[in-house]
């Protein structure tokens, strides 16, 4: 579901980081990896579940899935079928259309997810929880009410909700194609996610990421010397 993001936020559909996103091609023997961007997409719980478990397959929000990240039958230079792999991140249950997650947060690997929402070791700020994993074949716009509603049972998102049909917002389809659960996640890896367009995240190691800012300190620091 769609949750509001500050208006300052300037990364649109069209940013050419979405390209860049990390693409899965598998063979009988072996996994290969091609590009630089992990991205997950912030799902409140239940939802998260009820997607990985295939009771979800269609995913509703205010705008369309950022192009590059549709797994589309293309394949790579070996012929075989490349997919873009969108980490589902898991936060708490909240209020529909209000994000309770800072635009930086770090990422869980260890969860335990119950009806009143998630409980997790010495998790005393705001968290989210990498649960698993999905591709979208395409995202459309719903364009009347009768449309959305008829597809309830695969949105799961009734009338009464605060993500129902409203006259005055977009609502769009995405389309889950294939789906995969993390059951022996590293314990000892440390993630960050950083939000990119509303829901959407960039994933980075936490290791990377601070050595990254310590470079671009030291060159900030070397220009001010000169």
């Amino acid at each position: 579901m769609d949750q509001k993001v500050p208006v300052s936020q300037q990364i649109t559909e069209s940013w050419r980081g979405w390209a860049e996103a990390i693409k899965t091609s598998r063979d009988e023997e072996s996994t290969n990896n091609h590009g630089v961007r992990r991205f997950g997409l912030e799902m409140q719980c239940p939802y998260a579940e009820h997607l990985l478990s295939g009771r979800k397959s269609i995913e509703t929000r205010g705008y369309a899935l950022p192009t590059p990240l549709l797994t589309k039958v293309d394949c790579d230079s070996d012929g075989y079928a490349e997919e873009v792999r969108i980490d589902i991140l898991e936060s708490k249950r909240g209020q529909d259309g209000v994000s309770s997650i800072p635009d930086r947060v770090s990422v869980l690997t260890i969860y335990d997810c119950h009806d009143d929402g998630l409980k997790i070791e010495a998790a005393s700020t705001p968290f989210l929880v990498r649960k698993g994993w999905c591709t979208f074949s395409y995202s459309f716009r719903y364009t009347t009410r009768e449309q959305f509603e008829a597809d309830e049972r695969k949105h799961l998102v009734t009338s009464h909700s605060g993500y129902g049909w409203n006259d005055k917002r977009p609502i769009y389809g995405w389309v889950v194609g294939t789906s995969g659960v993390y059951d022996s996640d590293d314990k000892d890896s440390k993630l960050i996610a950083e939000r990119r367009m509303r829901s959407l995240f960039e994933i980075h190691d936490k290791m990377e990421d601070q050595r990254r800012k310590l470079g671009a300190e030291q060159i900030a620091n070397l220009s001010t010397m000169r």
